[in-house]
């Protein structure tokens, strides 16, 4: 194994493998640049701007970039999300391992012109036909849900599990319209929470992790005491309801 690939985890390979071939790439939260030099040494992308709002890690990635001889096909910038991007200068994007409320918020700043530090205009990057891989790493049904209402179609998702836990990788492309409902019908067991592309495609990794998540909701049920509380009386009943939608998933897997 190349030193690139034995520097990456699988979640960040998971994360590279979604994404299009042949798009130039925006690696929006680069660190040490290993993910932007994963792309081009896999034939993954074209080009990557490799963009930190830390100079830190900047100045690494910049450093690990000539080392591995990058340079002419990675650009490194000082950025705040995609603050300092021109719209024509990337197909796609990856934003990984951030909370899931940053992630929405660097996801507004895209698709709105911005007005940036040194005064300068910049017009919207993510615009109809924009490419980006997302990897929160919490409120996925809060990514979700502003996904659903700002004109995001999911195209693909991956799961996997790594050093005790799981993480969730969304492909998903910007579309003139404005809503989608993914509930396309009445029997759809999408949720905010769980989505349907994992469901859909029977994936292992996917049906564990609710497996699990069906035996901790029933033993927070086993801990709570209905007689202290109406809170815990609502509580349980919560929880009832959240296991008996992971039922209907799981009944998937049959």
């Amino acid at each position: 194994m190349n030193n690139i690939d034995s520097k990456l985890s699988e979640r960040m390979k998971m994360v590279a493998g979604l994404l299009t071939r042949g798009k130039r790439v925006a690696d929006i939260g680069c660190d040490h640049a290993f993910v932007s030099m994963y792309l081009l040494r896999n034939e993954i992308a074209t080009r990557v701007l490799a963009l930190d709002l830390r100079e830190g890690p900047l100045k690494i990635a910049g450093d690990n970039i000539r080392a591995f001889g990058y340079e002419n096909l990675i650009e490194t910038r000082l950025s705040d999300g995609f603050e300092m991007i021109d719209p024509d200068e990337t197909d796609a994007a990856i934003i990984a391992g951030m909370g899931g409320p940053l992630i929405v918020s660097i996801l507004e700043s895209g698709m709105k012109p911005l007005l940036r530090k040194n005064k300068e205009q910049r017009p919207s990057v993510i615009t109809e036909g924009y490419e980006l891989v997302i990897q929160p790493q919490s409120e996925l049904d809060q990514v979700r849900a502003f996904l659903r209402e700002n004109g995001f179609a999911i195209l693909d998702e991956a799961m996997t599990y790594e050093e005790g836990k799981y993480y969730t990788a969304i492909k998903i492309v910007k579309s003139a319209n404005s809503k989608f409902n993914y509930k396309n019908d009445e029997n759809s067991l999408y949720t905010d929470l769980y989505g349907d592309v994992l469901v859909k495609k029977k994936d292992t990794v996917f049906k564990d992790f609710l497996t699990r998540e069906r035996e901790k909701k029933l033993s927070i049920i086993g801990n709570l005491d209905e007689s202290i509380s109406a809170r815990n009386a609502d509580r349980k009943s919560e929880l009832e309801s959240e296991i008996k939608s992971i039922d209907m998933i799981l009944k998937e897997f049959e």
